[in-house]
């Protein structure tokens, strides 16, 4: 029962995370469109049919009003809105500062959870590293046989994971960042001893990257 409760959280983070994500890039471009909205039953309309779009699916704004890390991102674009710069607001009123705690504690939630989600990806890379690689050979009539994947097929899944690493780092380009000059993966939120990956684990990542120059 536990493992299927957990199995079911993960889900619905995972779930509410892409759409955290979805709600950000839809009002990054009601920023840049300058578009308005009077109220924020009309916003969370307005990114619940955004949603939609993207996922292929009816959302009804009424989980977008309901959810409270949703609402929090609608509520701080209202109260920017008015300023006419969205993400920035002044401190001078209680309403900017309002809203300006808001967006730090947004923040602060989005770099633990990011934290948590490489060092966990981190974690695993080591584990890798330090397994012997499996496999086993038969002797017989037909010849050998081996286990271990094939040479194009750890191509593939290098490129993939190389792929999946750097889409992480440009999503959260503002809270990580890939430091080519040392070749290591930084927090952007420490002034020191901020190191997240090490130029050691990342020269696989490093090569894909030469490789790719000019497409990524």
């Amino acid at each position: 029962m536990a493992k299927n409760r957990n199995t079911f959280e993960a889900y619905q983070e995972d779930k509410q995370s892409n759409r955290e994500t979805l709600i950000t890039e839809f009002l990054e471009y009601s920023k840049k469109s300058r578009a308005k909205y009077p109220h924020v039953t009309a916003l969370a309309s307005a990114a619940a049919g955004h949603i939609a779009l993207s996922e292929g699916r009816p959302c009804d704004q009424a989980t977008i009003l309901r959810n409270k890390r949703y609402r929090i991102l609608l509520d701080s674009h209202l109260a920017t809105q008015a300023r006419g710069e969205v993400g920035y607001v002044s401190l001078q009123t209680d309403a900017g500062r309002e809203a300006a705690l808001v967006s730090a504690q947004l923040e602060s939630a989005n770099l633990r959870r990011d934290n948590s989600r490489l060092r966990t990806y981190v974690a695993s890379l080591e584990s890798a590293s330090h397994q012997p690689v499996a496999g086993s050979e038969r002797d017989g009539s037909d010849g050998e046989m081996a286990s271990r994947p094939s040479t194009e097929q750890l191509q593939i899944d290098l490129a993939k994971t190389c792929q999946a690493l750097h889409t992480l780092l440009r999503y959260s380009e503002r809270l990580i960042h890939f430091d080519s000059e040392h070749g290591e993966i930084v927090d952007r939120s420490k002034l020191r001893s901020n190191v997240i990956v090490e130029q050691r684990l990342l020269g696989p990542f490093i090569s894909w990257l030469k490789l790719n120059q000019g497409i990524v």
